[in-house]
C-alpha cells in the first residue's frame, strides 16, 4: 500500500485482471503439440539411436521453453485495478514490456467488446480504457467477464469522487447547491463567521 499526496486513504490493489486460461491454452496449441508428439514418438526415436534421443530432446526442450515462455508472458501481461489507478504491464516477451496508467479520476471512456464466436462461447472479451487527455489507452485481449471488469472500474470511480471530489470540475449549480448544504448543515450563524473570517482575510492579503 503506498500513500498519494491527495489521498486520505492508502492505496489498496483490488484486483489483477489476466487473459482467460482458455486463452493461454490456445496460445499455447503449438508447443503442447510438439511435446506430445516428442512423447508420442519416443520409442521409435530412442531405437534411432543417437540422432534419434538429438531428436526427441530437441523436440521435448523447445516445447517446454516455448510453453514457460507464454506462461511467464501470460502471467505478466495483466491489468492492475488499484483503488485509485490502472497499471496496464504489456509483456511483450520475456525481456520486453510496456507499462502504462491512469488515474481513475482521468478515465474517461471504458467500453468492452465481444467478437467472434469464441469469445462469446468462452465469455471473454476486449476491454478498452481511454485517458481524459486521450493521449493514454490501455487494451487488454480476451479476459474473462470484461462487463464485470468494467462495472468495477466505474464503481471505484465513483466512490473514489466521493470520496475525494475535485471542486474546479463541478459546474455552478453544483457549486450552489454544495454551498447550501455546508450552510444548513453547520448552522446560518457559523457560516457567516466564516464568510466574515475569510473576507478579513483577504483584506490582510492585500
Amino acid at each position: 500500500m503506498t500513500l498519494t499526496a491527495n489521498q486520505a486513504k492508502p492505496e489498496q490493489k483490488i484486483s489483477v485482471v489476466r487473459r482467460s486460461l482458455f486463452n493461454f491454452f490456445l496460445w499455447s496449441l503449438i508447443p503442447i503439440f510438439l511435446v506430445g508428439l516428442a512423447f508420442f514418438f519416443i520409442f521409435p526415436l530412442f531405437n534411432a539411436g543417437a540422432w534419434g534421443i538429438f531428436i526427441f530432446c530437441l523436440a521435448l526442450g523447445f516445447g517446454l521453453l516455448w510453453l514457460v515462455r507464454n506462461f511467464y508472458v501470460w502471467l505478466k501481461q495483466s491489468l492492475t485495478i488499484t483503488s485509485v489507478r490502472l497499471i496496464d504491464y504489456d509483456q511483450q516477451g520475456i525481456f520486453q514490456k510496456i507499462v502504462s496508467e491512469i488515474n481513475l479520476r482521468d478515465v474517461n471512456d471504458i467500453f468492452f467488446q465481444t467478437k467472434g464466436l469464441i469469445q462469446t462461447v468462452t465469455r471473454t472479451g476486449n476491454l478498452y480504457l481511454k485517458a481524459e487527455n486521450n493521449r493514454t489507452k490501455i487494451e487488454i485481449k480476451n479476459i474473462a467477464q470484461p462487463q464485470k471488469i468494467q462495472r468495477l472500474i466505474l464503481q471505484l470511480k465513483s466512490e473514489l469522487a466521493q470520496e475525494n471530489p475535485n471542486y474546479a470540475e463541478f459546474s455552478g449549480e453544483k457549486l450552489i447547491n454544495l454551498v447550501k448544504k455546508i450552510k444548513t448543515d453547520i448552522g446560518a450563524e457559523k457560516f457567516s463567521q466564516i464568510l466574515a473570517q475569510l473576507g478579513q482575510n483577504q483584506i490582510e492579503k492585500k
